[in-house]
């Protein structure tokens, strides 16, 4: 992500419909898990710390989070949370088996994430018996030159290539489900027109633009819906995928 993009994500992050619904998505889900009150949750690859910050308050045990970006850790230093450090999702600097809880929320697509090694790296530092969440964007097609080099970004998945991705360890695929369905055509309508207006030459920026206070409250109030009905089902399309994967007690490929 460029450095400029940081302080605009921490701008943005605790307020914007985007953000705070995925962060109640993502709260919503590891509350409804079966950890212990104790259990260590890590955020890999937790940008300026807005997940952090909200899964704290349906958790009570100790949390770890890490940022390759020296901006992102700077940012994230102001929020007061501790055991934060630096490092790469592909390379994590921790002891096999150290976390109950792995989240990774928009991470596996970025440019500098060798993604077959970052899986291994997740798989090495969950518990035998312990889960991963990860978020991934979905389609391709939704590609946008200006938000994808603004956040140094080259990849969307599929629900398939997901599967594939976490099938080399031994994961049991609790979930998987895309996020924001209702969105989707608003989404590709604007990447697509974005597109077109910047044939020639694209400017490095991402998506994130201030709204009207009551645009965004109702935004919000649409994924706050999506987010009940996902407790009844998996979502068949949408801009994001969620996949929730089980480590079994006992352990293979070590």
């Amino acid at each position: 992500m460029e450095h400029s993009e940081y302080q605009v994500l921490r701008d943005f992050e605790d307020g914007y419909w985007w953000y705070r619904g995925l962060h109640r998505i993502l709260a919503s889900t590891v509350a409804k898990l079966p950890l212990a009150k104790n259990a260590v949750v890590l955020d890999a690859g937790c940008g300026t710390g807005g997940l952090l910050q909200r899964l704290r308050e349906v958790h009570t045990g100790p949390f770890f989070g890490f940022d390759f970006s020296a901006s992102a850790i700077d940012l994230l230093q102001k929020r007061q949370i501790a055991h934060i450090f630096r490092c790469s999702v592909n390379d994590i600097a921790l002891a096999p088996h150290s976390f109950d809880l792995v989240v990774c929320a928009d991470v596996l697509e970025c440019d500098g994430v060798n993604v077959d090694r970052a899986c291994n790296e997740l798989w090495r530092v969950v518990k035998p018996g312990g889960y991963l969440i990860v978020v991934v964007p979905a389609y391709r097609c939704l590609m946008n030159e200006s938000h994808h080099r603004a956040v140094h970004a080259s990849r969307r998945f599929s629900r398939p290539q997901i599967r594939k991705l976490f099938s080399g360890n031994a994961w049991q695929i609790v979930r998987i489900s895309h996020l924001f369905p209702s969105f989707l055509p608003l989404i590709a309508l604007w990447r697509w027109s974005q597109a077109l207006i910047h044939r020639s030459k694209a400017p490095t920026q991402s998506d994130l633009r201030p709204l009207p206070g009551f645009l965004n409250s109702f935004l919000t109030g649409v994924v706050d819906l999506e987010r009940h009905l996902l407790n009844l089902i998996d979502f068949p399309f949408g801009s994001s995928i969620l996949a929730i994967l089980h480590r079994p007690e006992a352990m293979k490929n070590e």
